[in-house]
């Protein structure tokens, strides 16, 4: 299950949809950037990136252009919920406000 969910723009392409780094329930990040999914380091396989290393750090919600925390999950436990519960990050509303362009987010695949 996915707990929380960072949205960061690339800075070498703007125009790119931004890079998506995940949080799993068992404390595994994941994310969908070229760092990550075509960089490997030798020494033991460890995959990281950018993103990753802001994440690990505790910063990434300062870099990120919105962050999404499942509302499903809490302190360790999956709740379960008759439907998902839909919201949007304070920093995607904010984005909207000042005209900036955002990446629309499927909520119900984050969900699952």
């Amino acid at each position: 299950m996915i707990v929380k969910t960072w949205a960061f723009q690339s800075e070498s392409n703007p125009s790119k949809p931004p890079y998506e780094t995940q949080m799993h329930d068992d404390g595994n990040l994941s994310c969908n950037c070229d760092g990550w999914t075509k960089r490997f380091k030798a020494n033991g396989g460890v995959r990281t990136c950018r993103h990753v290393r802001l994440v690990e750090q505790g910063i990434a919600d300062q870099y990120a252009v919105s962050v999404w925390k499942n509302p499903q999950f809490t302190g360790g436990v999956a709740v379960s919920s008759p439907a998902p519960v839909r919201q949007e990050p304070v920093q995607a509303k904010s984005a909207k406000k000042l005209g900036v362009l955002t990446r629309k987010v499927n909520w119900n695949r984050m969900a699952a």
